[in-house]
């Protein structure tokens, strides 16, 4: 964030069944991969498929206790912006855009 950059964070686990739906209706697709692509968004992914402390201290500063968590950061985003459990192409692309 400090270069400039925006970045997409997804904490996930293997285990998490709204994780899998966010993936294969959202983030996974080849339009948000090519949005991705498109505004140069770093991605990043957090796996708590196996108990991380690091992780859930993460978690909870966006007072959230579960997965997923999806958070978007960019040069006017610095604090980050925490997106509902359930995603939609659209509200990503809008933080995506607010955070740039």
């Amino acid at each position: 964030v400090s270069e400039g950059k925006t970045i997409f964070v997804d904490i996930t686990a293997k285990w998490c069944v709204n994780c899998k739906a966010n993936k294969l209706a959202v983030v996974d697709t080849e339009e948000m991969q090519k949005f991705f692509a498109d505004n140069k968004v770093v991605l990043m992914q957090g796996d708590m498929t196996k108990p991380a402390p690091e992780l859930l201290e993460y978690i909870k500063t966006f007072g959230r206790y579960g997965i997923p968590v999806n958070v978007v950061y960019g040069p006017n985003a610095h604090d980050g912006i925490l997106l509902d459990s359930l995603l939609s192409k659209d509200a990503v692309k809008d933080a995506i855009k607010k955070a740039q």
